[in-house]
């Protein structure tokens, strides 16, 4: 029963394949595959903490403010730079710290 409707259906059915199936990567998916490449900002603050965020949570005020909360700083601790990149990209940061000595 079940090799005679299989028959039918292949007769009814009989069009070529219209798409290319392609063996890419032996079906093997990397960790980075499944994250989406979304567009983020970096918010580095001037004792070295990095808090990532997406651009649609970080408004600006155009009232000398930053937005919306960029997060908890640390006492005595500011953002100093703000970085949009996407989630894929690797970032490399280089930053120069001067104690002035009295």
């Amino acid at each position: 029963l079940i090799e005679q409707e299989a028959i039918e259906l292949k007769n009814r059915f009989s069009t070529p394949r219209l798409s290319m199936l392609e063996d890419a990567d032996s079906g093997q998916l990397d960790d980075i595959d499944i994250i989406p490449n979304d567009e983020m900002l970096l918010a580095i603050s001037e004792k070295g903490y990095v808090k990532r965020m997406k651009p649609n949570t970080f408004n600006l005020q155009n009232r000398g403010t930053i937005g919306k909360s960029v997060g908890k700083l640390r006492v005595n601790d500011a953002m100093s730079d703000f970085i949009v990149c996407r989630a894929h990209d690797h970032v490399l940061y280089f930053s120069l710290v001067f104690t002035l000595i009295k």
